[in-house]
């Protein structure tokens, strides 16, 4: 018998992570957060971008309403 447990809360998102998750690409998660649409992270000397949950939402939400850009930065 199998049970379906929730998924745990995820900490931080990466490029790839985010970009499956709203059904984009990772160049534009990264053009994105390069245009300061994004706020996004770096450990040091890392590579890969990380990016919040809220800070994911956030993203979300703005580019649900069509990427206005009074919300560039």
């Amino acid at each position: 018998m199998t049970s379906s447990s929730p998924s745990p809360p995820v900490l931080a998102y990466t490029t790839e992570t985010l970009a499956d998750s709203m059904g984009s690409s990772q160049s534009t998660i990264r053009r994105d957060i390069r245009a300061g649409h994004l706020a996004a992270g770096r450990r040091p000397g890392g590579r890969k971008f990380w990016i919040s949950p809220a800070e994911a939402e956030r993203y979300a939400a703005w580019v649900a309403a069509g990427r206005p850009a009074s919300e560039a930065a």
